[in-house]
């Protein structure tokens, strides 16, 4: 069975649960709180826990993006504590339904996807709308800021409390996730390079990222290191298409050359979904392009 997870205070009311996947909140007061992100459904049982010990209920949940990692319980936590869902206008695009999920984890079955509990858990209607020239929402009677920090995910945004506490998501990655990173996730790679450089400038005194990190400003340190790890995987993928490859032949280097494990179809088709955007990238970048060999389609060096 779960346990309640230890409840840790960052500044003023702005705190979070030591998850393995940080849940931040805003309390309202001794019992109210509003929820940022909601972690992985596996992590439910713990999360209600921490809630009853501490006599605490979620009155909204603000969510930053809709991966199974931090909306895998939104809709079950609406439903159970009756409070509403905010998020940014692309990604309630994309959460509605479950073939609006299956259209952004596009190497994946409609079946598979139906299958899943990390993604079948994902689909709910969205109450509160962020929408893409918001820098602040009003949500539950608190006025949060907003950066936009799209490429990790479609509509990601970052969301800056009333303490001055900015939690960025998945949109900068820290310790041990950022040290052993393999082809770090992002939809759109300039995009989310453009917003790791965005949050040099945040007007926030700490940052909590999602895969466990509190960080004090200046956070020009923190934003050099995501920069150069990024950077260093697109350069490390580019340098490996040295010549017209097909695209198996893509994954299984990179695979070796990373020292990728895959074990189970799941996997695979997570590479697929993983190295795909590297490749938009390089060709957008006019570093990689497409060419026709044996009439297969083939990705080489410009």
């Amino acid at each position: 069975m779960s346990r309640a997870y230890e409840l840790v205070m960052v500044k003023g009311n702005t705190g979070y649960m030591k998850a393995p996947v940080l849940i931040p909140f805003y309390l309202l007061d001794a019992n109210h709180c509003i929820i940022m992100d909601t972690g992985k459904n596996l992590m439910r049982e713990g999360i209600v826990k921490t809630l009853e010990e501490n006599k605490l209920v979620p009155v909204g949940l603000l969510c930053t993006h809709t991966h199974y990692d931090h909306y895998g319980n939104a809709g079950f936590l609406a439903e159970k504590y009756q409070c509403p869902i905010a998020l940014p206008l692309g990604e309630a695009e994309i959460s509605r339904t479950l073939d609006a999920v299956k259209s952004h984890v596009f190497a994946f079955s409609a079946g598979q996807v139906a299958r899943d509990p990390k993604m079948a858990a994902i689909p709910c209607v969205t109450d509160h709308i962020i929408r893409p020239k918001d820098k602040e929402t009003f949500f539950c009677g608190i006025r949060f800021g907003i950066l936009h920090t799209k490429g990790h995910a479609i509509d990601h945004v970052s969301i800056i409390t009333p303490d001055k506490v900015c939690y960025v998501g998945d949109a900068l990655m820290c310790g041990v996730s950022l040290e052993t990173a393999k082809l770090p996730y992002a939809f759109d790679l300039g995009k989310h390079l453009n917003s790791i450089e965005l949050l040099r400038n945040a007007k926030c005194s700490h940052m909590i990222m999602a895969h466990r990190g509190v960080y004090t400003a200046p956070f020009d340190a923190l934003i050099d290191e995501n920069l150069a790890v990024v950077r260093k995987e697109i350069q490390a993928v580019a340098d490996l298409i040295d010549r017209p490859m097909k695209e198996e032949e893509i994954y299984q280097t990179v695979q070796s050359a990373m020292g990728i494990q895959i074990r189970r179809p799941e996997e695979a088709l997570n590479m697929k979904c993983f190295l795909q955007p590297y490749l938009e990238y390089l060709i957008d970048q006019n570093i990689l392009k497409l060419s026709i060999r044996d009439q297969v389609l083939c990705y080489e060096p410009v």
